[in-house]
């Protein structure tokens, strides 16, 4: 899930009968933790599970395995040709590793695009998950604070 998807709800209130700093004070960390209870979401954590963040695992370059399996079969080519048809083993082991190359490029964009699939679908599911709790916690917040005698917007 992108953080700047996720918005933490904002609960503004003010005293009716002029509670005092400290009274308000008291009254939002009881609510905060009410509240948290009622609904089973901390807005101060994060959305995500720790197994769900995102990990981050170096590839190599696109056309990375094209260049290298085209000079590995270059090599491979000139040795197999023997020394009076290395030139030509050559070029044949060098379209041959491109070949083999560009398909393991081919194949490793695949799965990194079908990998960020599977991740936006689960960061739109989290997300509105997300945001469903956090609209039942501001209501619970809400409640809570106005029962105290307090104005919330």
């Amino acid at each position: 899930m992108d953080s700047s998807d996720y918005v933490l709800p904002q609960i503004y209130f003010y005293a009716k009968y002029g509670q005092s700093t400290e009274r308000q004070s008291r009254d939002y960390y009881e609510c905060y933790n009410w509240s948290v209870d009622q609904t089973n979401f901390d807005p101060s954590q994060s959305p995500l599970p720790k197994e769900e963040r995102i990990k981050v695992v170096p590839v190599p370059p696109p056309g990375h395995d094209t260049i290298t399996m085209s000079i590995i079969g270059a090599v491979m080519g000139a040795l197999i040709a023997g020394p009076r048809h290395a030139g030509d083993g050559a070029i044949i082991g060098a379209a041959g590793g491109a070949l083999a190359g560009a398909a393991s490029d081919a194949s490793r964009m695949g799965y990194a695009r079908q990998q960020e699939e599977i991740y936006a679908a689960r960061s739109r599911a989290v997300n509105a998950q997300a945001k469903r709790k956090a609209f039942e916690f501001q209501r619970a917040m809400s409640a809570c604070l106005e029962g105290r005698c307090y104005s919330v917007r």
